[in-house]
This record gives structure tokens, sequence and C-alpha cells, in this order.
């Protein structure tokens, strides 16, 4: 079979079409070509469409929406354990703070019994919050 040599009208690359061919593809730029059965020189461009430079954006975009819902997670789990940990230290201080109260009041202190009792109430529950938080966080460690 013979090939007739053409002139791409998008990139003007020379190109290899054979003979009796009536359509090409620009192998360079994807120009769809019409050839002239004639004179061989009269080419004419249908369209462009690159798709290898398509489905390569395509790719890249699809890496960067991953990269970006990955870096959303990361930010995600940063701030919470920020506040996991101030909530944990303001809880340790209260239970401290409700611990000394009613270590006073075993010493004599004067304390009405009520503030004992609450303070003592805040005590078990924290601790059972440090405890169960305690837990929870060792069993998804586990499972990672």
């Amino acid at each position: 079979m013979k090939v007739v040599s053409l002139v791409c009208p998008q990139c003007n690359s020379n190109l290899d079409v054979e003979e009796g061919r009536k359509e090409c593809f620009c192998q360079y730029c994807g120009a769809h070509i019409v050839v002239d059965d004639e004179t061989k020189k009269n080419v004419h461009q249908i369209s462009y469409r690159n798709e290898a430079k398509i489905k390569a954006a395509e790719v890249r975009i699809k890496e960067l929406e991953q990269q970006l819902e990955m870096e959303k997670l990361r930010q995600q789990q940063e701030n919470a354990p920020s506040f996991r940990k101030t909530l944990r230290s303001i809880l340790i201080a209260v239970t401290c703070i409700t611990a000394i109260i009613c270590i006073s009041g075993a010493f004599g202190v004067d304390i009405p019994s009520n503030v004992i009792t609450m303070s003592m109430a805040i005590c078990v529950v924290t601790f059972l919050y440090l405890v169960i938080t305690g837990i929870i966080g060792g069993l998804k460690n586990l499972f990672k």
C-alpha cells in the first residue's frame, strides 16, 4: 500500500497517511483531518481534541481532589485530639479541685455535706469518662 505525505493544518507536522484514506488523525496534536482525494494537498481540519492531554488533566484533577480530601481529613484529625486534650485537662483540673475539697472535709475543715457529695460525684463521673475514653481510644488503635 502506498503512503502519502501530508501536513497537519493544526500543528504543521508531517504526516504519512495510507493512500485512499478520506480522513485521519494527527499523531502529534490529535487533529481530525479530512483528506481531499484529488490533490492530496488540500487537507481540512474538522476538529481538534488532544485525548492524551485531556486524560492527563482528568487524572490530575482526581489526584488533586484526593489530596484535598486527605488534607481535610488530616486537619479534622489534628483538631479533634486538641479538643479532647483540652477537655481532658479541664476534667482533670476539676477532679483535682473536688478531690481537695473532699480531702479537706475528711480532715475536719467545715465544708457543707452537699458540696462534698457533689464533689465526690464529679470525681466519679470524671474518672469514668477518662477510663471510658481511654478504653475507646485503645480499641480504636487496635483496629487501625
